[in-house]
This record gives structure tokens, C-alpha cells and sequence, in this order.
């Protein structure tokens, strides 16, 4: 998908990690959104998603979807 796609879709799903970030007064600054990777398979998509997710210390997502990376 294109990235205003994919940001209009965070934008609008009011149960997303994003929408509770938001309903507590944070703001994101959707103008300065990056892709940080691009891959045409979505399992090597999903693992290169969970690979990054897994490197932030203070990541908004849930860390739920990398339990089954290896930790280092």
C-alpha cells in the first residue's frame, strides 16, 4: 500500500495502539513519518517489522506480535 494509506488507515482504527496514545492527549507528527523498510513478501514484511519493533526501547507498539523473534 501506498504510505497515506497506510497512515489514513492509523489514522482512522480507534482501537489501535495509536488511537489509546492519542486519547491520552499525545500527539504524532504524521508529516514526518519514514519507511523504514520495504519488502514485496509480506513474511519477510512481518519479520522485518518485528525486527524493528523488537530494537525500540521505547516503541508504542505492542510487543506482543516479536515474542517469537529471539531476544538478541
Amino acid at each position: 500500500r501506498l504510505l497515506r494509506t497506510r497512515i489514513k488507515e492509523h489514522k482512522r482504527n480507534l482501537t489501535s495502539v495509536i488511537a489509546e496514545h492519542r486519547a491520552l492527549d499525545h500527539t504524532l507528527n504524521f508529516d514526518e513519518v519514514e519507511v523504514l523498510d520495504e519488502e514485496t513478501f509480506l513474511g519477510k514484511r512481518l519479520i522485518s517489522e518485528m525486527t524493528y519493533i523488537k530494537r525500540q526501547r521505547n516503541a508504542m507498539n505492542l510487543h506482543s506480535d516479536t515474542s517469537k523473534l529471539n531476544a538478541s
